[in-house]
């Protein structure tokens, strides 16, 4: 019968075991009975691994082209302790907005049945339940679609493929509807009392004032990539954001499109400053809406220059402004060999790993190197010297204070600096750090290492996630990511609140153009 077939796998595949958690299916499924007839992708990926996200819309695609012969399963395979759990992995797939089954590989035993040593790994299953062979990184696409092409016409002409779905739930159907939804990002304009909100589970950017009412929506809340006026556009998952000097640019790191977004506050538009919206390999210096960009993840403006945290690539780049601020003149690599690393010197033989987070110091660019839990900076005079102040690897981490030495970050990703101190996001360990610029001795001021949501003060607080900051005078806003929340710590007592967002009728326009008499800009 192999005969017929073109791809054929010959070991019989490893059941999943019983005792996982699933998510988006009602019960678990098993390769040998349910998915018995199917041509299944195991997609072996975790969720702070950014090319594992870049598989997604892939899988996405091969999904709807072959609804009825494929079915996608993700093997979440953790790297950090804190992804392991129940929790992180079902918010992360609502996160992501993941709408196959996902199972959790806590205890590794897929990920050893299968000998898979890198994320994303694909293994592939024939619909006789055997092993035709795996694949180890991104850009599946191209790959896998004339394989299961093939597959899906001469099982299917053997009268070898089950038509019948595989009945699932959708990632978000417990989730409450919220103004915002894991939002990204943040930046407080304090000159103009404006607070701008990357929504990006909402694929949106939301304006506030400094004490949370909603005046304006930029983008039309769906997943997309369009210029136009605000209640038209549309961005996908938007996450860093920086404002020009005349504060009427406001740039977006757009990163499920690859892009780099310029919105003007005055005419209301948003247009689109570097990037084709498909994703790149390598980084080409050239035009900007010519040159492919991979999932910038933080923008930082210094006078005539934007710096884009290049987390798809692990590299930071830079893009020349023009002096109107509407237009660009080239983008460039400005740091990062584009290997991932945790490698100092000069800025472009160093290596950084998955930079997410830019802040900056006068002549010194600070940035959240997340897969090597790290803090680095750059010095933006003539030595561009790159040093790392807090983390040792792509293999370290934890959750301690102290002397520079002993310090310990987990996959932290936003970063702000005030007053000499640099404030940190410690992401998977919830918890708000404070880290000195010069000798890197750190304390924990929010947060107590579990994730939760509590106002208070010290580790009476809780935070789920939290991903990125922004100050205004003594107050620093927090992304409270996993609990769809703005949140406020005063530097000065280390109290926690919660931005309490007014005029919420605006925000949820979500589907139709918001009238001037309905969100008014100040």
């Amino acid at each position: 019968m192999d005969d017929e077939f073109t791809y054929a796998g010959e070991i019989a595949a490893p059941d999943i075991p019983n005792g996982l958690d699933w998510f988006n299916v009602e019960r678990p499924l098993s390769l040998v009975s349910d998915l018995r007839g199917k041509i299944v992708i195991l997609d072996f990926w975790t969720q702070g691994c950014i090319n594992c996200l870049h598989v997604i819309p892939d899988l996405h695609r091969l999904e709807e082209e072959y609804p009825d012969s494929l079915v996608v399963v993700g093997v979440h395979w953790a790297k950090f302790d804190h992804e392991k759990t129940t929790r992180a992995v079902r918010e992360a797939v609502q996160r992501l907005g993941v709408r196959h089954p996902v199972v959790n590989d806590d205890y590794e035993y897929l990920r050893r049945s299968y000998r898979v040593r890198a994320w994303p790994t694909l293994v592939l299953i024939d619909p006789l339940g055997r092993v035709v062979g795996s694949h180890a990184g991104e850009g599946i696409y191209p790959l896998f679609q004339p394989v299961i092409d093939t597959m899906a016409r001469e099982y299917g002409t053997a009268g070898l493929i089950d038509v019948r779905p595989i009945e699932t739930i959708a990632a978000d159907s417990n989730l409450v509807p919220t103004v915002l939804s894991f939002p990204g990002k943040v930046l407080a304009d304090q000159q103009s009392n404006r607070l701008f909100i990357a929504d990006s589970g909402h694929h949106r950017v939301l304006i506030t004032d400094l004490e949370g009412q909603i005046s304006a929506v930029i983008g039309n809340g769906g997943a997309g990539y369009v210029d136009g006026v605000w209640a038209d556009a549309q961005f996908e998952q938007p996450q860093g954001l920086a404002i020009s000097p005349n504060g009427r640019y406001l740039y977006v790191a757009d990163r499920g499109n690859h892009s780099i977004r310029v919105v003007d506050l005055s005419e209301r538009t948003v247009r689109t400053l570097a990037g084709t919206g498909e994703s790149t390999h390598r980084i080409v210096p050239g035009p900007p809406l010519s040159t492919p960009l991979a999932s910038p993840w933080d923008v930082q403006r210094i006078g005539e220059q934007l710096f884009v945290a290049g987390a798809g690539r692990h590299q930071i780049w830079v893009i020349d402004l023009a002096k109107a601020g509407r237009t660009a003149t080239w983008v460039d690599v400005f740091a990062g060999t584009g290997a991932e690393g945790l490698d100092d010197g000069y800025r472009m033989s160093a290596t950084l790993s998955q930079p997410s987070g830019l802040a900056v110091d006068g002549e010194t660019l600070w940035f959240t190197d997340p897969e090597a839990s790290a803090v680095r900076s750059i010095d933006l005079g003539e030595s561009g010297d790159l040093k790392t102040l807090i983390g040792n690897g792509l293999f370290s981490w934890g959750d301690s204070t102290g002397e520079a030495q002993v310090t310990q970050l987990q996959h932290a990703v936003g970063i702000e600096f005030l007053h000499g101190d640099l404030y940190i996001a410690d992401t998977y360990n919830h918890r708000i750090k404070i880290i000195d610029s010069e000798t890197g001795n750190s304390v924990s001021v929010a947060g107590n290492g579990n994730p939760g949501f509590k106002d208070g003060s010290g580790e009476a607080a809780q935070l789920a996630e939290p991903s990125g900051l922004s100050a205004a005078g003594a107050l620093i806003y927090i992304a409270d990511t996993n609990n769809h929340q703005i949140r406020i710590l005063d530097t000065q007592t280390s109290d926690l609140g919660t931005l309490e967002l007014t005029n919420q009728k605006a925000a949820f326009l979500l589907d139709r153009a918001a009238s001037d008499e309905t969100v008014t800009f100040p």
